[in-house]
C-alpha cells in the first residue's frame, strides 16, 4: 500500500497528463455526417450531430474533424461548427499522435463517416445519404463506456493500466 501511495504521489501529474492524452477520440466527417451533402456549400444540419459531439466533448472525449474539404471549404466547415458551439480538438489530425507515430492518418477510437461501411444512414432532405445519428449515438456511447472501463485506474479516469 505504501508503495502504491508513494508511486501515486510522485506520478500524480504524470497520470493526469496521461489521462488527457488517453481521452476517447472521435473522428467525424463533415458532409453527409454533420451536415447534409451540399458541397461546396454547407448543407442543412444533420439532426443530433452537433449536440452529440458537444456532449461527448463535455464528457471528456476529443473530437477531430476528418474531412476531404480543404482550403476555403475547410475553413467554412470549421467556422460553421464553431458558430454552432463545436470547437474541434484537431482538424484532419490528432495533435497528440505525433508523439508516437509519423503516420498522417488521424488516429481515433471511432470514425463517424457517411462513406464508412456499416455506418447507419437515412435519406437526407436532398435524397443523398446522411448519417443516422439516432443509431450512431448509442453505438458510440457503448464503445466509449467500454473503452473508459478498460482504461480507468481507480481515482484517475482514462489513465492506462
Amino acid at each position: 500500500m505504501l508503495a502504491a501511495t508513494h508511486y501515486y504521489r510522485i506520478h500524480h501529474s504524470t497520470f493526469l497528463e496521461h489521462a488527457k492524452m488517453r481521452a476517447f477520440k472521435i473522428a467525424v466527417d463533415f458532409d453527409g455526417t454533420i451536415v447534409e451533402h451540399s458541397y461546396p456549400s454547407i448543407g442543412a444540419p444533420a439532426p443530433g450531430a452537433i449536440e452529440a459531439l458537444r456532449k461527448w466533448q463535455r464528457d471528456g472525449c476529443k473530437v477531430f474533424l476528418f474531412t476531404m474539404r480543404s482550403g476555403y471549404g475547410l475553413k467554412e466547415a470549421v467556422d460553421y461548427c464553431r458558430d454552432h458551439g463545436l470547437v474541434f480538438d484537431g482538424v484532419n489530425t490528432n495533435p497528440d499522435q505525433h508523439e508516437w507515430t509519423s503516420s498522417p492518418k488521424c488516429f481515433a477510437n471511432v470514425y463517424i463517416d457517411d462513406a464508412a461501411i456499416g455506418c447507419p444512414l437515412v435519406p437526407g432532405i436532398n435524397g443523398k445519404p446522411l448519417v443516422d445519428w439516432t443509431r450512431v449515438i448509442p453505438d458510440v456511447e457503448a464503445r466509449k463506456d467500454a473503452w473508459v472501463a478498460e482504461n480507468t485506474v481507480t481515482g484517475v479516469p482514462y489513465a492506462s493500466k
